[in-house]
């Protein structure tokens, strides 16, 4: 008789489960900016054409809101269930049919979305997840990020704005306006950014263009010139790029030969250099010194 039980079971627990798929998004997405409004929206379907549901909304474990549904007849009762977040939350839902639940779509509506909303967002119904996904993480954040390269001069929430000074333009400037997904809308135009090819050599240190033809021109950001080692300088060449801030990128090193000095023997004091063709100062010299050939005397 024992098996015969857990048939029974198997069977009862089967026509239990609500089977429904479901899709879970965001607007905007992938961020959020701080004091934005956030939309989560679920859109379920089922093949039960009967029934009342309940499906839930939750920030980590916390019901927050609920919609209940009567599948039969089609009524929807949308509700806050938690104090906490009562002034920052609405739920709607899209009215159905009686006996259709195709394509069912929730929206959860967060006002003002803070940093601290760091939980994770996902809808369940009757206490079981909703598949396919049944969980989204807010991404909230404050517009920070750079625009050409150029960084702004405060981070700013929803609607706030901030200046990015333009590069070799002391007197321009662009505004950028924080949007809801955390990117800034920038109002104006900065001056377009060149680099002189000629500030990608050093003559000091010889370091040159190896295409000559190009020094003193003017180009765009992520323009690539070679460079090399001059005459008389040794090294490896390379390559030199046109940076956002209108600066080149790390160059190379270039190293000039060791220049060998004149030794002077032991012993002596001075090292005469006879006239182009004086025999005389030579042979003079062995008198009176040492001679160690007949173009150098050394002077004891």
């Amino acid at each position: 008789m024992q098996p015969r039980k857990s048939i029974v079971y198997m069977v009862i627990l089967c026509f239990g489960i609500k089977k429904a798929t479901a899709l879970l998004s965001f607007n905007p997405e992938p961020n959020q900016a701080v004091n934005a409004t956030v939309e989560a929206t679920d859109v379920v379907s089922t093949t039960v054409s009967s029934g009342v549901w309940t499906l839930n909304w939750l920030f980590g474990s916390i019901v927050v809101a609920a919609v209940d549904i009567d599948i039969a007849s089609g009524a929807i009762i949308p509700s806050i269930r938690s104090t906490a977040y009562t002034s920052r939350l609405m739920v709607k839902a899209t009215p159905v049919a009686a006996g259709v639940f195709t394509n069912y779509r929730t929206v959860l509506t967060i006002k003002e979305v803070r940093l601290s909303d760091t939980f994770a967002i996902r809808a369940e119904i009757d206490g079981a997840p909703t598949p396919n996904p049944d969980s989204r993480m807010l991404s909230v954040k404050e517009c920070n990020d750079t625009y050409q390269g150029l960084t702004p001069s405060n981070n700013a929430n929803y609607m706030g704005t901030a200046t990015f000074k333009c590069i070799d333009a002391n007197t321009v400037s662009v505004l950028g306006t924080c949007q809801a997904d955390a990117t800034w809308s920038i109002s104006g135009t900065c001056p377009l950014v060149q680099c002189n090819t000629t500030a990608a050599t050093d003559s000091v240190n010889g370091i040159i263009l190896t295409n000559s033809a190009l020094l003193n021109t003017l180009v765009n950001v992520g323009a690539i010139v070679n460079v090399g080692c001059g005459d008389g300088f040794n090294g490896t060449g390379d390559s030199r790029t046109c940076q956002a801030d209108g600066t080149w990128s790390a160059s190379i090193t270039c190293a000039s030969p060791t220049t060998q000095t004149p030794t002077t023997p032991s012993g002596s004091s001075r090292v005469f250099t006879p006239f182009p063709g004086g025999w005389w100062w030579s042979w003079l010299c062995i008198f009176i010194t040492h001679c160690y050939t007949h173009l150098s005397c050394l002077c004891l």
